[in-house]
C-alpha cells in the first residue's frame, strides 16, 4: 500500500521573500488608497487606477510617474485629487 505525501500543516510550498515582499508592498499601497472617504464610500474606484505608475507614497500624497510625466495625487476633503506636474517635478501652473 502506498502513502500519499501529507502537505506540512499551513500551506504547502514555502514562501518566496520577494513575492511576499511584493504582497506586502500591495498590502500597504492599498490601505494607503483607502485613507480616501470617497474609496470607501464607492465615489472613487476601490482600487487605484494608476497603481503600475506609482513610484511612493506617504501621508496624504501619492507619487507617480509615466514615461517623463509625473503626477500626485494628493487627498483633498477626503478624495483623491491629481495635480499634473511639468517636467522636472514642478507642479504645473
Amino acid at each position: 500500500m502506498l502513502s500519499a505525501k501529507r502537505q506540512p500543516t499551513g500551506g504547502g510550498a514555502p514562501i518566496d521573500p520577494a513575492g511576499a515582499e511584493a504582497l506586502r508592498q500591495r498590502i500597504e499601497q492599498q490601505q494607503h488608497w483607502r485613507l480616501a472617504q470617497a474609496v470607501v464610500d464607492g465615489r472613487q474606484p476601490g482600487t487605484d487606477p494608476d497603481a503600475l505608475w506609482l513610484e511612493e507614497f506617504r501621508g496624504e500624497a501619492r507619487f507617480y510617474t509615466t514615461g517623463s510625466d509625473r503626477f500626485v495625487k494628493r487627498l483633498v476633503d477626503g478624495a483623491w485629487r491629481v495635480e499634473y506636474q511639468a517636467r522636472g517635478g514642478r507642479p504645473a501652473a
